[in-house]
């Protein structure tokens, strides 16, 4: 159950020009060395919201904002010029060589730079790049475990069709200038627009993230495995993750008009939380046939709401939905604690379930095109069949 919603951050409160329109992408990394808990976010001064930059400042134990420790770390024009800068930063902390490692949005292209402990930058790089401008982010997180000492994994929306898939991406050699990027393939699709996001792995692997619905943005999740029923990093590159209705887990009322910008944390307090952006006024337009130059402003503002683990419980979510194409069929869908699964298709389809991804004994049903539902389904189910197939999975508990 989802507790207090409370303020964080207001573009007016800072009293500076640079971010009186909007702040959004907030995130929270904590510095062991100095016992200190940073917030990065991004501002802008333009009514359009293109031209955003990266902001750092330290956050206390109550959550109070210590300005005078704000400091602009990345501008607009930071390393070049692009049409849309800088959308959303993601950041991660190396305690041993006392870096941080931030992640933005710079047009097509994501960056990677490194700060040394004070804040002041070492390097950068360019690691990934779309084929045009794309502002979800892309958040890292160290596996640090054997056979993968030195890769972090990511995720990010696909571009195309109508952003609808999640990938996972192998991140390697995350703690040198030859970092290196892996696409492991779509894991998840459902909803449009899907854009800014956030994902954990502890204590399961779930992606929040932001959907334009063409109704409202608001955020919804993905919800995977516990890291404990993958054997492997390959595992990716196998299974499939289904999305559930996050925002009635949240009490948000009207007022906030849209949220989005989603980030998990249980920093600063220990309290479990996650960090959102109310787009209150993005809709106040000058008369002009140009919606985007009519803008008068696109506000954002930093709100926090206390959450407790029903987000992370499989049983919160009543139906948990994905489509398959055939970039994804094959795959092994991840279906936890579900009563029944309906599945929709134009095509004869073989669908395989087993119990566990490792397992080598599969039970095998043949669905013909129409819906069929299976009851008692379980933990993992493949949907193949002849050429392109595509079907639609709604699993209900």
């Amino acid at each position: 159950m989802a507790n207090k919603i409370f303020k964080v951050l207001f573009p007016w409160d800072l009293g500076i020009e640079d971010t009186k329109i909007g702040v959004g992408s907030p995130c929270l990394v904590y510095d062991p060395r100095r016992d200190a808990v940073w917030m990065l976010f991004t501002g802008w001064k333009d009514p359009v919201g293109l031209k955003r930059e990266v902001y750092i400042v330290k956050v206390d134990n109550s959550f109070n904002l210590e300005k005078n420790t704000l400091r602009k770390i990345i501008s607009f024009d930071f390393p070049e010029v692009r049409e849309y800068s800088h959308n959303t930063v993601r950041c991660i902390y190396n305690e041993v060589r006392d870096e941080f490692l931030v992640t933005t949005s710079h047009g097509e292209k994501i960056y990677l730079f490194v700060y040394d402990g004070n804040w002041n930058i070492k390097w950068y790089k360019e690691i990934w790049r779309y084929s045009k401008a794309k502002d979800a982010g892309f958040p890292l997180k160290p596996a640090g475990a054997y056979w993968n000492l030195k890769d972090a994994y990511a995720v990010a929306p696909i571009q195309e069709p109508e952003e609808e898939g999640i990938e996972f991406f192998l991140v390697k050699n995350i703690h040198s200038k030859d970092v290196k990027v892996e696409n492991m393939g779509i894991i998840g699709r459902w909803g449009r627009a899907n854009d800014v996001l956030d994902f954990v792995t502890i204590p399961r692997f779930q992606v929040f993230i932001e959907e334009n619905t063409k109704l409202k943005w608001l955020p919804h999740t993905f919800i995977g495995p516990t890291l404990d029923e993958l054997r492997s990093i390959n595992d990716f590159k196998s299974i499939f993750i289904l999305e559930g209705s996050l925002t009635p887990l949240l009490p948000f009322d009207e007022s906030f008009v849209q949220i989005g910008h989603p980030f998990y944390t249980t920093l600063p307090d220990g309290r479990p939380k996650l960090l959102l952006a109310s787009f209150r006024d993005t809709w106040t337009i000058k008369d002009s046939n140009d919606e985007k130059e009519g803008r008068e402003g696109y506000s954002h503002e930093i709100w926090g709401i206390e959450v407790d683990s029903t987000i992370f419980n499989s049983d919160s979510y009543g139906e948990l939905r994905g489509r398959i194409n055939e970039d994804s069929s094959g795959r092994w869908i991840y279906c936890p604690n579900r009563r029944k699964i309906a599945i929709s298709s134009s095509k004869d389809l073989k669908i395989e379930m087993k119990v566990s991804l490792s397992d080598n004994v599969v039970e095998e049903i043949k669905a013909n095109p129409g819906i069929n539902v299976i009851d008692s389904p379980l933990t993992w189910v493949r949907i193949s069949g002849e050429g392109n197939i595509s079907a639609t999975v709604v699993a209900t508990k």
